[in-house]
């Protein structure tokens, strides 16, 4: 009998059939994306975009590496020649268009193996690291919200569906069609807070250093995990920084330095000829686009007094001691990427896949029930919603009013979750 008790134990459990539908649906989502996808429709002459749309700079930044030619990066017209060149990249599209080289050198580097494929072969490879980045971030964020919360049917039968419904975000699609990093960065956040939330600062902190390719999504949180005296955490990314940083002083410091002369142009950069405004969502670009498309004094003015608007609500929402595995981090948590997305000086509909942190961590708190939300409840399940919604519709608003609804909707919600902190202070 007893062996027979051993057997049985050993026998997996089959998964819940929720669990495979929605992994049915969301392997349909991903056929239907790239199978409608014009990105990914190979042909010898394309219109508009290359053959895996954004990716083509990655490749010809690895391309670059392995010549030896990185410090041409911020040369135009040869990096215009190489997208160009039929005999290299194997199709003709657009010839008044190019993509820049805008990332660290380090970023390069790590990315310069694809280019020993044909593009095509290693566009096509990205995208199943894209995808497997946002599913990895999703199966994090769910197991996230279960930490501290009851056993509950409920939970159990929405979790499942968090991933296809995901998949219909619409600049998820956007990111994954245009082969943009916005789900690696959904990844590393989600991987961030997971390992902070289960007592791995350290290890959290270098998964975060890992950002530093776009080291504007890093600044708010850096600051305000060094302000609550994280220290742990700050030693991990700092470690991680500079490793990368090292990475990059290995293809010598005039790279560098141009890269940096870039990177600190980034304000200006929204008014680069091109530049499609009504697809900004940071508080600069909220101004700019309303305030008639330049950064005027005027618009830099009311950006500087948002700012300080936001940051008052950081200090009130992380108020007290930080405990990363109390339920009140899960709202916490969201601010800062709220936060992070507002005040970045270049933040286009793509990268709003990191909204995807706090709206799993927002539903894991409102299931949860251990926090007093009063009347709050309702106003966070439409303020989700809402944008939710908005963020697919928002560029075509934006066009005609001049007025980019995102930017609003995720301050309210900002204020909102700010609320919520306080009034559990006050319990």
């Amino acid at each position: 009998m007893s062996s027979i008790a051993v057997t049985q134990k050993q026998i997996p459990n089959p998964a819940p059939p929720r669990h495979i539908a929605a992994w049915v649906l969301s392997a349909l989502i991903l056929v239907a994306i790239y199978g409608g996808s014009p990105n990914f429709r190979f042909s010898d002459t394309s219109d508009n975009t290359p053959f895996g749309g954004d990716f083509l700079q990655e490749w010809i930044g690895g391309y670059l590496v392995q010549n030896g030619e990185l410090s041409r990066s911020f040369e135009p017209s040869y990096i215009q020649s190489l997208q160009h060149d039929t005999t290299l990249v194997g199709f003709h599209w657009d010839e008044s268009k190019y993509l820049p080289i805008v990332y660290p050198p380090f970023y390069y580097l790590l990315v310069s193996p694809l280019s020993y494929l044909p593009l095509t072969a290693a566009a096509w490879v990205w995208a199943t690291c894209l995808v497997m980045c946002h599913v990895m971030g999703i199966r994090l964020l769910s197991r996230a919200v279960r930490l501290d919360c009851r056993p509950s049917h409920r939970l159990d039968g929405l979790l499942p569906w968090l991933l296809p419904l995901s998949l219909l975000f619409v600049p998820v699609v956007n990111g994954l069609t245009s082969s943009q990093k916005s789900s690696v960065c959904l990844g590393i956040l989600a991987g961030t807070y997971w390992l902070l939330a289960t007592k791995r600062p350290a290890r959290a902190g270098i998964l975060f250093g890992l950002l530093a390719f776009k080291p504007q999504l890093m600044v708010i949180i850096a600051i305000c995990m060094a302000a609550k005296k994280q220290w742990r955490f700050i030693l991990g990314a700092t470690t991680m920084v500079s490793l990368l940083c090292f990475m990059s002083i290995l293809f010598g410091w005039d790279v560098c330095i141009r890269y940096v002369q870039f990177a600190t142009s980034a304000l200006h950069y929204i008014e680069t000829p091109g530049y499609d405004q009504t697809k900004s969502h940071c508080l600069l670009g909220f101004f700019t686009l309303l305030l008639g498309g330049r950064a005027s004094g005027l618009t830099l003015g009311l950006t500087l007094i948002t700012t300080l608007g936001i940051v008052f609500l950081l200090i009130k929402l992380l108020a007290g001691k930080l405990q990363p595995t109390s339920p009140l981090f899960k709202l916490q948590f969201s601010g800062l990427v709220l936060a992070t997305v507002l005040l970045s000086p270049h933040l286009l509909t793509y990268d709003l896949v990191l909204l995807i942190v706090p709206f799993c961590l927002i539903i894991g708190v409102l299931l949860n029930n251990r926090l007093t939300l009063q009347q709050h409840p309702n106003r966070l399940q439409w303020g989700l919603l809402v944008l939710f919604l908005a963020a697919g519709v928002s560029h075509a608003i934006a066009a005609i009013t001049h007025v980019q609804i995102t930017v609003i909707l995720m301050a309210a919600l900002l204020a909102q979750l700010t609320a919520i902190a306080l009034d559990s202070e006050n319990e």
